[in-house]
């Protein structure tokens, strides 16, 4: 008698996301399960597809084109999400895994009714939080540790924004070393700062020959000597250079201090990020993704009015760029005063005054990003 032998092939997994405005709670939960995912289902609308949310979570993920299918559907009738999903015929031998968490009430619904009659798992990724939970089947509400930490290129294309500057975004014009020294001195430094400040607004100069220069800015050189300060261009400062001496120093030390305290890859952080989204560019003084969580600092060596409501005004339009979860803060050197008017933005202050503390800085820092 022959020998039977009986093979058994493994059960298909197709993963269920429903798209919306909020692009990463389905990047991170297509990465959670891609090991165990053979094809994607997505629950679109016709001003997601348009708006580009949709593509922007396929490019993040790479996920092939012959392996993902799209449904449109109203996204107010629970009739027509069920209309769209029966034309799909799934099957009942596959499993599902479903993510409820985007879209409208009636897109959630109606997947979760619709999935609930076959092999599915459905979860629900809570905002502002590395987990997801498992609420079908009900009697078993697992709840997982989401692993997957989208690095800072990947969040900022989920939302449709490009890096301009990306090969630059973790270059320092001066070394941490010089900016402490530059820290440890600043405040002696202050006259000859304004005087620089001065001159390159009146001369309207990008880069300064560092030989005769004007009476008021005589004590230059000296300064750049005892900073040990790097030039690319032998006597001359080139327009990073300048930038840097009129505060970006500032920016730099945030960059490196956060860098270090929280050990982060440089995958995950920047300075100077040159963003454009579409015709609008911007540019960001530190921005950082801890957690998948995008914090954006902007960092002023003083505050007037004028550029505190600039400041503010940018960083609550970013906040509609970025998603839900988006946490800002303003490094100040000056300006407790405006605290106040800060919370109304939910803008966070970080007193620039305790940077000569590093103690103190770094438990701002610490008490801000979390």
């Amino acid at each position: 008698m022959e020998e039977v032998i009986l093979s058994f092939l493994p059960m298909p997994t197709l993963q269920i996301n429903i798209i919306s405005e909020q692009t990463i709670p389905n990047i991170l939960f297509i990465k959670q399960f891609e090991g165990q995912t053979d094809g994607y289902v997505f629950v679109s609308t016709q001003k997601m597809n348009q708006q580009g949310q949709l593509q922007a979570i396929i490019e993040v993920c790479q996920i092939p084109a012959n392996n993902y299918q799209v449904i449109t559907v109203n996204e107010e009738s629970l009739a027509d999400v069920e209309t769209q999903l029966e034309a799909l015929h799934f099957n009942r031998s596959t499993h599902y895994l479903v993510n409820i968490t985007g879209g409208t009430k009636i897109m959630s619904l109606g997947v979760y009714s619709f999935f609930s009659r076959f092999n599915s798992q459905m979860y629900y990724l809570p905002i502002g939080k590395n987990d997801c939970k498992q609420i079908f089947p009900p009697a078993n509400e697992t709840v997982l540790a989401l692993q997957h930490r989208v690095s800072l290129q990947q969040y900022l294309q989920a939302y449709g924004i490009g890096i301009t500057n990306l090969h630059h975004i973790n270059s320092l014009v001066q070394s941490p070393a010089v900016t402490q020294t530059f820290l440890n001195n600043k405040v002696s430094l202050n006259p000859l700062i304004r005087s620089l400040r001065a001159y390159k607004e009146q001369q309207k100069i990008t880069h300064l020959p560092l030989r005769n220069l004007p009476p008021e800015l005589s004590t230059l050189n000296n300064l750049l000597q005892s900073l040990h300060f790097k030039h690319q261009k032998q006597n001359e400062l080139n327009e990073n250079e300048l930038n840097y001496l009129l505060g970006q120093w500032l920016e730099e030390y945030v960059y490196s201090t956060i860098k270090n305290l929280f050990g982060l890859d440089a995958r995950f952080m920047g300075n100077s990020v040159a963003i454009h989204r579409q015709q609008v560019a911007n540019e960001l003084d530190v921005v950082l993704i801890y957690n998948n969580t995008i914090y954006v600092i902007e960092c002023k060596t003083g505050l007037n009015k004028l550029i505190f409501d600039q400041t503010a005004y940018k960083l609550n339009a970013l906040k509609k760029e970025f998603g839900l979860h988006v946490k800002s803060a303003i490094v100040c050197l000056t300006g407790k005063h405006i605290t106040n008017r800060l919370n109304l933005f939910d803008i966070k202050l970080i007193s620039g005054k305790d940077t000569t503390d590093k103690t103190l800085f770094e438990a701002q820092l610490k008490q801000f990003i979390k």
